[in-house]
């Protein structure tokens, strides 16, 4: 009876140590990135397991980042670390504008292992957007030092920050103005950009902690005007008008051009047959910058500048006729005519 019992003893004690022991079954959470698109330029999570149990430990979490909710195919995580509560920060940068999903898991001393529940989809940001001046259609400015702002994703502690890299380019945009290197995502120059002429800017910025780069360039040129550039092309009536009078045997053009370009003004009787061009002419020729042409010099008498005026002869030096007579102004795309008086001579 005793040796019987001895080896019903001696039984059990063995099948406790070759049976797996049923412990507490933990808990494992994981939290990531807030906001969906997720704004930061890496990913930032704290794995946790809870209602471990003695037998349980040691304890590893893992933690795997995928494309697609089943995570079959690459990861864009998949790390392992000791303990029950680990935050782990992935030292690169998103795919920009990628969905994701994440999940963790803890493995056990026995080699069970709990998951989490999955978190996605979520989509993440691109890294660096161009603020100002970037309008995509083109801008015109009127401050010759623009201040030029951009925005990029937030990168997580405790790694290093965004380090930028601005430049600028001048038609034909073969080389850089300025070259500014910031880690601020705002910048404006310490010199005067020249005025009249078109400007495109881009953004380089590097992410130290995996050395990766991002870059984008502005949607469109912009250029930055004059103080005295004009904001519209246009063609002021002629004076004096009729013409010759008391005081002046020439009439005067003004005009206003808004963006350099080729001007053509010619008279033409109301035919519209040619009779004379004003513009080009000796004096002027070739594209002229924005400006306002035709007013006179300073301290000059007259009212006009001479270069833009009409005497009342045709291309041959005749006078013309008596009668109506209309000016022909062309620049930038824009035609307008305006009706000028010959009274004769």
């Amino acid at each position: 009876m005793i040796r019987r019992s001895a080896a019903r003893l001696v039984a059990a004690l063995w099948w406790a140590a070759a049976s797996p022991v049923v412990a507490q079954s933990a808990r494992v959470v994981v939290e990531g990135p807030t906001g969906n698109p997720i704004t930061t330029a890496a990913g930032r999570f704290v794995v946790q397991a809870f209602d471990v149990a003695p037998i349980d430990l040691p304890m590893q979490l893992r933690l795997q980042v995928a494309t697609s909710a089943d995570f079959d195919g690459p990861l864009l995580v998949d790390t392992t670390v000791a303990g029950t509560a680990a935050t782990i920060v992935v030292p690169r940068l998103w795919p920009a504008s990628t969905t994701v999903f994440w999940r963790a898991s803890a493995l056990n001393a026995r080699g069970g292992s709990t998951p989490s529940a999955i978190t996605g989809p979520r989509t993440t940001s691109p890294h660096l957007r161009l603020l100002a001046p970037n309008n995509s259609a083109g801008q015109t400015l009127t401050t010759r030092r623009p201040t030029f702002t951009w925005s990029a994703t937030v990168v997580p502690t405790p790694l290093l920050g965004w380090d930028f890299e601005l430049r600028v380019e001048a038609a034909p945009f073969s080389a850089p103005v300025i070259i500014a290197r910031t880690t601020d995502t705002t910048f404006t120059p310490t010199e005067d950009l020249d005025a009249n002429t078109s400007y495109r800017w881009r953004v380089l910025a590097r992410f130290p902690a995996s050395d990766e780069t991002v870059e984008v360039v502005s949607g469109a040129s912009f250029v930055i005007r004059s103080a005295d550039a004009p904001l519209a092309t246009l063609l002021y009536q002629n004076f004096p008008n009729p013409f010759p009078s008391a005081t002046a045997t020439r009439t005067c053009f003004w005009f206003d051009l808004a963006v350099a370009g080729v001007v053509e003004l010619d008279i033409l009787d109301l035919r519209g047959q040619p009779v004379r061009r004003i513009l080009p002419n000796a004096l002027v020729r070739g594209p002229l910058p924005p400006g306002r042409y035709g007013r006179p010099a300073s301290g000059a008498s007259s009212g006009c500048d001479e270069a833009f005026t009409w005497d009342g002869t045709a291309t041959n030096g005749r006078d013309v006729p008596p009668g109506i007579y209309l000016a022909r102004f062309r620049a930038g795309g824009k035609q307008e005519l305006r009706r000028i008086v010959f009274r004769g001579r």
